[in-house]
This record gives structure tokens, C-alpha cells and sequence, in this order.
């Protein structure tokens, strides 16, 4: 019995590590841990059920600073998450990692609900607005990488100049267009239904997973 609940993980992994988009998912987050940690041991410093120790660490003025660790991390997984998704996924297809990155956190803001004043609503910056992230990361990358294919799109600078700023020049059209592209794609959907595309993916398909999930038949197809 147990080599066979062995050998479905196995092969269950391996059917991930071939598919570059569930890889690019599970590495991204993988990469998401040390910083997970580090918020949770700042969160459980900061709350840690002992009176004399949170007087204590209320009078020197610290317990601030063990929250804000939690703040910055376990409450912006998402971020991170969409940064570090859309940097492997680039890897996976050969293009440059770091501007793919940034995309993708652009993407993920621009389909992100916002506040009355137009700023961005923390909520969604946590575990909330995840599968959100991971959804914007994958397409807008997937669409950088197929306009950094296509050489005319591409500014070419004279032997010159620094290979940095070269690079920097190179992909300034792909990035340009697929953050055009996300910024339609998030309008359209607000105008057609009234919600951010988030909201869309929270209401119809992490919502319903996530009750599915939650009960034992749902246990059982995801285990099939």
C-alpha cells in the first residue's frame, strides 16, 4: 500500500516537472519560504502568549517591529509569488528573468481590486489574492517571452554602448506591449463584468476550488 501511494507521488511529480507552467507555479512558490519564515517567527515574537514577555517587549518598543515583519511578508505573499513565478517561467523559456519578474507583479496589481483613493488593497496582497497572482504571472510572461522571440521588436544598440543598458533597450518594446495587453485585459474585464479580474478569479474558480477542496469527495477526485 505503501509503494503505491509512493509511486502515484512520483509520478505525480514528474507530470509537474515536465509542465513548464505547474514547474514555474511550484518553484516560484518554493522560493516563497525563507521569507514565509522569516514572517512567521516575527508574527509568533510579536504575539507570543506571555504576558510579562509582550509588556516587556511593548515598553522597549520592538513588538512593532516583529509585526511589520509579518506585514512585509506573509501578509505580501502574492507579490513575491507573482515576482518569483514569472522569473521561473522566463528561465523556462529562455528569456530574461528579472524584467519577466517585474512584469508580472505589474500585471498582478493592474487586475488587483483598488481602494476609494486608487490605491491597492492589502487584502489582496496575502494568501487572498494567490491564485490571482499566479494566474497574471503566467499569462503576462507566457505573451513577454513570445514578443522577445520576434527579433524586430527588439531596439538594437550600437557595440558601444554597456551590455546592460543594451539589454535594458532590447526588451523595452516586448515589456511595453505585454503591459499594454495586461492593462486591456484587466479593463476589459472590469467594464464587461463590473469586477477586477482578481475578483473574477476568486469568485469563479479559487472560491469554488476551495470549498470542492474542503470536503471529502473533493479529496478523493484531486487523489484520483
Amino acid at each position: 500500500m505503501d509503494n503505491k501511494y509512493v509511486n502515484k507521488a512520483l509520478e505525480l511529480s514528474s507530470k509537474v516537472a515536465s509542465n513548464v507552467y505547474l514547474d514555474a507555479i511550484s518553484k516560484g512558490l518554493m522560493g516563497t519560504l525563507p521569507i514565509l519564515i522569516i514572517g512567521s517567527i516575527g508574527c509568533l515574537l510579536g504575539v507570543f502568549p506571555f504576558d510579562p514577555y509582550l509588556q516587556f517587549i511593548e515598553k522597549i518598543g520592538v513588538k512593532t517591529y516583529f509585526l511589520a515583519a509579518s506585514t512585509v511578508t506573509t501578509s505580501c505573499l502574492s507579490i513575491y509569488a507573482a515576482f518569483l513565478i514569472g522569473y521561473r517561467l522566463a528561465g523556462s523559456f529562455k528569456c530574461d528573468q528579472i524584467p519577466a519578474g517585474l512584469i508580472s507583479v505589474f500585471a498582478f496589481f493592474i487586475t488587483t481590486p483598488l481602494t476609494k483613493d486608487s490605491g491597492l488593497m492589502m487584502e489582496f496582497m496575502g494568501a487572498k489574492g494567490l491564485f490571482g497572482a499566479m494566474i497574471a504571472a503566467l499569462i503576462a510572461t507566457r505573451i513577454y517571452c513570445a514578443f522577445m522571440n520576434v527579433d524586430k521588436l527588439k531596439i538594437k544598440m550600437p557595440e558601444q554602448v554597456p551590455p546592460g543598458v543594451a539589454r535594458a533597450f532590447e526588451v523595452l518594446v516586448p515589456a511595453t506591449i505585454t503591459l499594454i495587453i495586461t492593462a486591456c485585459i484587466g479593463s476589459a474585464c472590469y467594464n464587461l463584468t463590473g469586477l477586477y479580474l482578481n475578483d473574477v478569479i476568486k469568485n469563479g474558480i479559487q472560491g469554488p476550488l476551495g470549498a470542492v477542496g474542503a470536503t471529502i469527495p473533493g479529496v478523493m477526485i484531486i487523489y484520483l
